[in-house]
Formats: C-alpha cells, sequence, structure tokens
C-alpha cells in the first residue's frame, strides 16, 4: 500500500488498475483486517480476494491446472457470505469480463 501512495504522490495515477488480493485466510483477523484497509483505502479497485488454498499447489505438483485437479477448491469458487460467492478465480473472471465489455 505504501508503494502506490508514494507512486501517487510523485503524480503516477492508478486510473484503470485494480487490486487483487491472493492468499486470503479468512479464519485470521490480521488477513480480514488487510483486506478491510486495503478496500478503505482503495475502494472498488480492490477486486475479490483469491481464497489460500493447498489445493492450488498440489495440482501444480501433479501437473495438473487447479480446474481439473480440484474445481470445487476454495481459490476456484470462493467463499459463500450469506449465499452468495465471494472471491475466488470464478469472481475474478465475472469481474474482469464486465471491465472488457
Amino acid at each position: 500500500m505504501a508503494e502506490v501512495e508514494q507512486s501517487e504522490d510523485n503524480n503516477h495515477k492508478f486510473e484503470g488498475y485494480s487490486i487483487l488480493p491472493t492468499f486470503f485466510d479468512r479464519t485470521t483477523k490480521e488477513t480480514t483486517t488487510q483486506l478491510r484497509d486495503l478496500v478503505n483505502a482503495f475502494g472498488k479497485i480492490v477486486w475479490p480476494p483469491i481464497p489460500q488454498d493447498t489445493k492450488a499447489r498440489e495440482a501444480a505438483a501433479f501437473g495438473k491446472t487447479l480446474w481439473e485437479y480440484c474445481p470445487d477448491s476454495p481459490s476456484i469458487k470462493g467463499y459463500q457470505f450469506n449465499g452468495k460467492r465471494a472471491g475466488g478465480y470464478l469472481d475474478l473472471l465475472d469481474r474482469i469480463q464486465e471491465v472488457i465489455q
């Protein structure tokens, strides 16, 4: 976050950029606090996080994509909050489609 602020202080604007939090672990307060701080500082340019997921490392070890190895993994599907999906690669792909259309 300091690097972005420092760049903006030098008149380099981050228009058109997004922040994609990765290795999100909703079980720790620190991760949740950091995500909240990012959203408070940068608003809508912070995209839904990609959850930390051991299956992603296992897929690489087996020479498979995450979709081939474990299509139901949290990294792909994200988390469920109040019946709605949040985060994960599926959410990321939805956001990318919104941006390019």
